[in-house]
Order: C-alpha cells, then sequence, then structure tokens
C-alpha cells in the first residue's frame, strides 16, 4: 500500500490477529475466552478494511482546499459504509467510471477472485451478524483468512488510485 498510514494500520492489525493465534495456542480453542477474542478479531479485521478503504479513497488526492477535504471527510472517510465490493466498485464510480472499472478488471484478473471476494463478503457479514446481536459462525482462521484475502482486494484499490494520482502529476507537470 502506498498510503503509509494504511499500511501501518493494517501492519498493526495483522499483528493482534497473529497475538491473538498465540494466546488461541495457549488457552486453545474451547476456552470461553476464544470466543471473545474472535468475536474481537472480527470486529478489528473488517474495521481495518473498511478504514484502509475509505483512507486510500479519501487521502488520493492531498488537496488542501478546505472543501474538498471537507467534502471527502464527510462523503467518504467519515460515512458509515461497509467495505464491500459492491460498495468499493460505487465509491470509485462516484468519481469516476474509468476508477470503476479498473478496479472491477484488476480484480477480474486475479486467480482467485472468486475466494477473495467471498472473503470480503464473508467477514462484511460475519461483522454485520455480530454487530446486530446474531451469533457469527466464524473461527479465528476463518477471521484471518478472510482479513488476508480482503488485504489483497485493497491492493487493487490502490493500484486504481495511486495510477489516478500518477496520471494527475503527470499532466501537471
Amino acid at each position: 500500500m502506498r498510503n503509509k498510514e494504511v499500511n501501518d494500520n493494517i501492519r498493526k492489525c495483522k499483528k493482534e490477529l497473529k497475538d491473538i493465534a498465540n494466546i488461541k495456542r495457549l488457552v486453545g480453542d474451547i476456552s470461553p475466552m476464544m470466543n471473545f477474542l474472535t468475536r474481537y478479531a472480527l470486529i478489528k479485521a473488517c474495521g481495518t478494511i473498511e478504514y484502509a478503504f475509505k483512507s486510500i479513497v479519501s487521502d488520493f488526492s492531498n488537496n488542501e482546499r478546505e472543501e474538498i477535504v471537507n467534502y471527502l471527510d464527510n462523503k467518504i472517510r467519515n460515512n458509515s459504509q461497509n467495505p464491500s465490493y459492491n460498495n468499493m466498485i460505487n465509491t470509485l464510480r462516484d468519481f469516476s467510471e474509468k476508477w470503476s472499472k479498473q478496479f472491477v478488471e484488476k480484480v477480474n484478473s486475479l486467480g482467485d477472485k472468486d475466494k477473495l471476494l467471498l472473503s470480503l463478503a464473508s467477514i462484511n457479514n460475519a461483522r454485520n451478524n455480530f454487530a446486530h446481536g446474531g451469533d457469527p459462525n466464524v473461527t479465528l482462521k476463518d477471521v484471518i483468512t478472510y482479513f488476508e484475502d480482503s488485504c489483497l482486494i485493497l491492493e487493487q484499490v490502490d493500484e486504481v488510485i495511486y495510477g489516478a494520482c500518477q496520471s494527475i502529476n503527470d499532466s501537471n507537470s
């Protein structure tokens, strides 16, 4: 990821997930603590994906105009929205049809596209299930896999946004 803050947050989340996996090895699968830690991991992982997507999109322009910063903060960064594939496509489309198409093309070119998209949908569904009082049926291993797969989709967003920034910078030179 080219966004340092996003990269740092993803790295911190991966470390927390690894720490939880280490705790699991110490206390075992049947420890009541693991149910709580798995749910924490689910919220942390999905929240990190959401934050990363919003930050990649909101931070792309490095614009200092107050109006643009306010708009991006209000419509993207501070807007509550699941980081689903369709929401990503639609948000990118709000900026540029070209960005949206490039993102879809990049995701479609991934060899394990279906698995990655299923992971992204699964992490969102499990988080929503838990957030609305349900009992998500996910393991810590599932959460870690979903997170890692979702990060690969985020990399495609990063590629599209970075490419757009390069084009803008090249045309301004």
